[in-house]
C-alpha cells in the first residue's frame, strides 16, 4: 500500500464485485426474489456488505490519492445505502402484503454530511497511516450498518404515527456492554430513550419493532415473520433526566458519540506508541476520561517529548487511594504510569475529588476545563523533572550505580543517585522561586504553593507544573513557564 495505483472507480467496482459474488448475499437475494425473505435477512445482507466495504476500504485507502479519498468514500457508502434500501423495501413490501398492511416504505435518505465527514478524515496527514487505515475500516463498516438501523427506525416511527401502535424492542446479547444494556427494553416507537437506535462497532444487539399484527425482528435469531406473543423484554421504567444522569454516574456509564468512539480507539493506539505495555485494566476506566487524559498527554508530550526519549514501562489501573502515580528508574530512563480505578471509574467522581482538593488548597489551582486532566498533568510533571534530573546526573554517579547493580548491591546502588537527585531537584526549585520573586518582590511561597507541593522538592515541581499547564497559572506557575523558556524547554 501507499502507491497511487487504485482509482476511486476501480475501488468502488472491486467492492461491488465482491458483494455480488458473495455466497451469503446471493442466497439472501434469492429469498428476496421468492418473497420469503425476512427483515433478519435484510439485516444480514447489510452486515455482509458492511464487512466487505470496511475491509476493502482499509486494504486500499492508502493507494488512493489524498484528493480522491473523501469522494471515493462518499460514492461507495452511497451505493451501499441504495443496496440496503432496495433489499429492505422489497422485504418490507412482501411482509406487508402477507399481513394486509398497505403502507409505503419510508426512505430516510442517505446521510451525505456524515459520510463526507468520515471521508474527509481519510485524508488527514496529521495522523499515522495506520490510523487512516483503521478509520477507513471502522467508519466504512459502521456507516453501512447504521444505514439499515436508520431505515428500520423510520418505518417503526412512521407506522406508529399511522395508527399501528408500534413498539421498539432492543435486546442485548449475552455479553452486551453497559451502554447497550442501559438502553435495552421495550418502548413506544415514538418515545425511545436516547441512544436506543445507536449501534457501536461490533454491536450484537437484537432490535425489533412490533405492531398489533406482528413483530419484525432484525437480529439473527428470527427466521420468519411471525405473530408477536412476548418479546421477553420487561416494560421500561421511564426516568427523568436527573434520574438517568444519577444512574449513569452510579454505574460509571459514559455514552459516546461515534466521533468519540473513534477518538477512544485513537487514544489506545497512541498509548501503545508511548508505553511499552497498555494493560487491559485501562479499559475499565471511564471512556471519556481516557479520551481527555490521552489528549492531554499527547499535547504535553508533543511539547516536551519526555515519553519519546525514555524506555517506557506500562500504563495500568488498580484500586488505589492515590489518584495517579508515576514510577521511574532514573538511571535507566524507564517510566510508567498508574491511574486509580477508584477515581477514574466515573467522570463525576474524579471531578468532585479534584474540586475538593483545590478548594482546600491541597492541590494547586487549575481552570475547571482542566479538572479531568490536571492529575495526569501532575504526573507528567514528575516524568519531565525525572528526565531533567537524569540529564544533569554526573557520569560518576551513574557509573557507580550500575557497578553496584552488577554486584547485586541494589540498596547501595540507589544511594549513589539519591544524593545527587535531591541536590538537582532543590536547585530547580530555587531557580523557579527566584524567578517568581523577580516578578513580584512581595511574593509569598505559602500563598502560592499547595500543601501537597510542600511535601518535598519533587512534589513541588509536579504541582507547579500542573498549575503552569492547566489554564490558571499563579505566580509560581508563571515563573515555571519563564524557567522553561530560559532552559530551552
Amino acid at each position: 500500500m501507499g502507491g497511487h495505483d487504485v482509482t476511486a472507480d476501480e475501488l468502488a467496482a472491486m467492492i461491488a464485485e465482491e458483494i455480488d459474488n458473495n455466497s451469503g448475499t446471493r442466497a439472501i437475494l434469492a429469498k428476496v426474489q421468492r418473497g420469503t425473505a425476512t427483515l433478519a435477512d435484510s439485516e444480514r445482507f447489510t452486515g455482509i456488505t458492511a464487512e466487505i466495504t470496511g475491509r476493502l476500504l482499509a486494504d486500499n485507502v492508502l493507494s488512493l490519492p489524498l484528493s480522491d479519498r473523501q469522494g471515493a468514500f462518499l460514492d461507495i457508502t452511497a451505493a451501499r445505502y441504495r443496496d440496503t434500501f432496495s433489499v429492505f423495501s422489497a422485504v418490507q413490501r412482501a411482509l406487508d402484503e402477507r399481513l394486509g398492511i398497505n403502507l409505503a416504505v419510508v426512505d430516510p435518505g442517505f446521510e451525505k454530511a456524515r459520510a463526507q465527514k468520515a471521508g474527509h478524515a481519510l485524508a488527514d496527514q496529521t495522523v499515522p497511516e495506520s490510523t487512516v487505515v483503521r478509520r477507513a475500516e471502522s467508519a466504512g463498516e459502521n456507516i453501512v450498518r447504521s444505514q439499515h438501523d436508520r431505515i428500520v427506525q423510520k418505518q417503526a416511527e412512521f407506522r406508529d404515527r399511522a395508527g399501528l401502535q408500534c413498539s421498539a424492542i432492543r435486546e442485548g446479547s449475552a455479553k452486551c456492554c453497559e451502554w447497550c444494556a442501559s438502553v435495552s427494553g421495550k418502548y413506544p416507537a415514538s418515545d425511545t430513550p436516547q441512544g436506543f437506535w445507536g449501534r457501536h462497532d461490533n454491536c450484537k444487539c437484537s432490535i425489533l419493532y412490533e405492531t398489533r399484527k406482528g413483530v419484525q425482528r432484525l437480529g439473527g435469531s428470527a427466521k420468519k415473520w411471525e405473530p408477536f406473543r412476548d418479546a421477553g423484554a420487561p416494560e421500561p421504567t421511564r426516568l427523568t433526566a436527573a434520574e438517568a444522569a444519577r444512574i449513569q454516574a452510579e454505574k460509571g456509564l459514559t455514552i459516546l458519540s461515534e466521533d468519540d468512539i473513534i477518538k477512544l480507539k485513537e487514544a489506545h493506539e497512541y498509548l501503545s506508541t508511548i508505553f511499552g505495555k497498555v494493560d487491559k485494566s485501562i479499559s475499565k476506566l471511564d471512556r471519556r476520561l481516557v479520551i481527555e487524559n490521552v489528549e492531554q498527554l499527547k499535547k504535553l508530550n508533543d511539547r516536551f517529548g519526555v515519553l519519546n526519549d525514555q524506555n517506557t514501562g506500562s500504563i495500568f489501573s488498580r484500586r488505589s487511594s492515590s489518584i495517579a502515580e508515576t514510577y521511574t528508574n532514573l538511571a535507566d530512563a524507564q517510566t510508567g504510569l498508574m491511574l486509580s480505578r477508584k477515581y477514574y471509574a466515573t467522570y463525576d467522581t474524579l471531578i468532585a475529588t479534584e474540586k475538593a482538593g483545590r478548594k482546600s488548597f491541597l492541590y494547586m489551582p487549575s481552570s475547571d476545563e482542566f479538572l479531568s486532566v490536571v492529575s495526569i498533568t501532575h504526573e507528567y510533571g514528575h516524568m519531565l523533572e525525572n528526565a531533567i534530573i537524569r540529564s544533569r546526573l554526573s557520569d560518576n554517579a551513574l557509573s557507580m550505580y550500575r557497578d553496584a547493580l552488577t554486584q547485586g548491591q541494589q540498596a547501595n546502588a540507589r544511594n549513589y543517585l539519591k544524593y545527587e537527585e535531591s541536590i538537582i531537584a532543590s536547585d530547580i526549585r530555587d531557580e523557579i522561586i527566584r524567578i517568581a520573586k523577580e516578578s513580584d518582590p512581595n511574593f509569598s511561597l505559602t500563598d502560592n504553593l499547595s500543601r501537597y507541593g510542600r511535601e518535598n522538592n519533587f512534589e513541588f515541581f509536579a504541582e507547579v507544573f500542573a498549575n503552569s499547564q492547566c489554564g490558571a497559572p499563579n505566580a509560581l506557575g508563571k515563573a515555571m513557564n519563564v524557567w522553561f523558556e530560559r532552559s530551552g524547554l
